[in-house]
């Protein structure tokens, strides 16, 4: 964070921030204040608060309690950590079937306690560019020439996001046998961007409990 992002956070803290009379339109300002840090302040402008955010608190007895953060709402009990939800509905992200929800956690001081993780949007997205993504003629062009098993069932394409290398990648799946209760299936995994293929096997898959 530079100098100028730290005074702006200073004086959106002075005050309440500092005391004991935290409110939730404290807790809500400082999560904007580092989401726009994160994301830019055009970006930013896409996201909305989420009503589904929460503070833990400790209470007289020591115990730790969580608490639906409302606006307009002193935070009487002693704060211990924030979590403030914020729902991105840019227009092209919305076409990706991944969570829109991002969060920033806070402490009891109203610290951000670990980086907003923001790599569940493309790179084209949070630099306001155009697509360097596959289109869909170049993805077609691309699974043409894999030569695939023979199938009478319609190839499926979908865009995933490998939560654990926190990467995009095109899955193709090509049915080759289903029943009810099993499937023999051949899938590539193409890179978005290069179209290289990253994998290519065949599986078979049960399904569980199926009678």
């Amino acid at each position: 964070m530079n100098k100028i992002s730290t005074l702006i956070l200073f004086f959106l803290c002075l005050g309440n921030c500092f005391s004991q009379n935290k409110t939730t339109d404290d807790l809500i300002r400082i999560a904007e204040f580092h989401l726009k840090e994160s994301v830019g302040e055009n970006l930013f402008n896409d996201f909305e608060y989420n009503s589904h955010s929460y503070y833990r608190y400790k209470n007289k007895r020591g115990k730790n309690k969580w608490k639906k953060i409302e606006r307009g709402k002193k935070i009487k009990n002693r704060l211990d950590k924030a979590e403030i939800r914020f729902d991105f509905g840019n227009v092209e992200f919305a076409k990706l079937e991944v969570p829109k929800t991002f969060n920033v956690v806070l402490d009891a001081d109203l610290n951000i306690i670990k980086k907003i993780n923001t790599k569940r949007i493309p790179d084209y997205i949070l630099k306001n560019q155009p697509s360097n993504w596959l289109t869909p003629m170049e993805l077609d062009s691309i699974v043409a020439l894999q030569n695939l098993k023979p199938s009478e069932y319609p190839l499926k394409k979908e865009v995933r996001f490998n939560n654990k290398t926190e990467v995009y990648y095109w899955q193709i799946e090509n049915t080759l046998y289903q029943e009810k209760c099993l499937g023999d299936y051949e899938r590539l995994i193409i890179d978005p961007i290069t179209g290289v293929i990253l994998k290519r096997k065949e599986e078979r898959y049960w399904v569980l409990h199926c009678n």
